[in-house]
């Protein structure tokens, strides 16, 4: 093989220059990209980034594929949250407003730890564990936080930080259908829809068959349903509010629309968004730093934050697991990445 002048061979030299060239192609796609796309996309490049450089991880400490995340602007609560909220049967309408931003609140954060991959662990190349993902780089000074999310208040309310933690703890965030979802209205697999089953049907609720097979499922069983058009009670949920059921959810929906508007989930059917901060895919933590709870006020900007738990770290949790926090971004914003690759808004 022809030699230069160093002694790189000539072929080589070719491939790492093709290859420096893809990548900085790639690192100014993303960097467009980024840019030009709304919010939704945005997050979902941010995952797709992070999940693509922990599939080229040489070694800890290389990634091939390029960063695609940035800092999110946003105000709460959004229209959305407002007219979607869900407020508790001993709330009032006057907690419209503080329940729809503590929601979204808690969905922000939800997101920031889907985007950062919910505390995944996995192996590089070498066959070596790793859990990092905000690794270290060549380009830019060494961070293991990361700002998701700069958000202010806008609406005339306030809550403190144990009553957002409160709701993080005891509202869902994921749905878990329970049922053998043997059609699209869910249902359980049974020998004889009209008899009694004590183990998936122990009050013979799902009496009414319906065409959808339950064979590669259960074998030799039959899908049977509690409404063949109305889903709420065929997924697990109740119809009416007491017992177990006590959190509202307008996904699924009951036949009687005029008295029972909202479907009741139990506690088998939904992870609380705190649940799934901390044991969904990985081990994850959440807490708060907003000692003075949060407020309405446009000049006071608060930060969700990714938080490795490393020597590094900004978070103090301990047990070596990943965290998100909220805070006054003031207290964070010296410290943690506001984007990670590509250029800021």
């Amino acid at each position: 093989m022809r030699l230069d002048k160093k002694g790189i061979g000539f072929g080589t030299l070719i491939a790492i220059i093709i290859t420096t060239l893809v990548f900085f192609f790639m690192l100014g796609l993303f960097n467009y990209l980024s840019a030009e796309i709304n919010d939704d996309v945005s997050e979902q490049l941010c995952r797709a980034s992070n999940a693509l450089r922990i599939g080229t991880a040489m070694s800890g400490d290389v990634r091939l594929a390029p960063r695609g995340c940035k800092i999110i602007d946003k105000t709460v609560p959004d229209a959305e949250h407002v007219r979607d909220a869900l407020i508790p049967t001993t709330g009032s309408n006057a907690d419209v407003k503080k329940y729809a931003a503590m929601q979204h609140v808690a969905d922000l954060a939800a997101r920031c730890w889907w985007m950062w991959l919910e505390g995944i662990e996995f192996t590089d190349k070498n066959g070596k564990p790793q859990k990092n993902v905000l690794d270290p780089n060549l380009f830019i000074s060494e961070k293991k936080c990361f700002i998701c999310y700069d958000f202010v208040i806008k609406e005339p309310t306030s809550f403190t930080t144990q009553n957002l933690i409160d709701f993080m703890d005891t509202s869902f965030y994921k749905v878990k259908d329970t049922s053998d979802q043997c059609s699209i209205v869910g249902g359980v697999c049974k020998t004889d829809c009209t008899v009694k089953n004590d183990i998936v049907d122990k009050d013979n609720k799902f009496t009414q068959e319906v065409p959808d097979s339950c064979n590669q499922i259960k074998p030799g069983t039959k899908c049977c349903v509690a409404d063949k058009k109305f889903d709420c009670v065929n997924r697990g949920g109740s119809c009416s509010f007491g017992g177990v059921f006590e959190k509202p959810f307008n996904g699924w929906t009951c036949r009687d629309r005029d008295k029972h508007p909202l479907c009741y989930l139990s506690a088998n059917n939904y992870f609380s968004y705190t649940k799934y901060l901390q044991e969904f895919n990985g081990r994850g933590g959440f807490y708060s730093k907003a000692s003075n709870g949060f407020k309405s006020d446009l000049n006071q900007h608060y930060a969700i934050v990714f938080s490795e738990e490393t020597e590094a770290t900004l978070s103090s949790s301990g047990g070596g697991i990943d965290n998100i926090i909220i805070a006054p971004l003031e207290t964070v914003n010296k410290d943690c990445s506001v984007d990670w690759g590509v250029s800021e808004k």
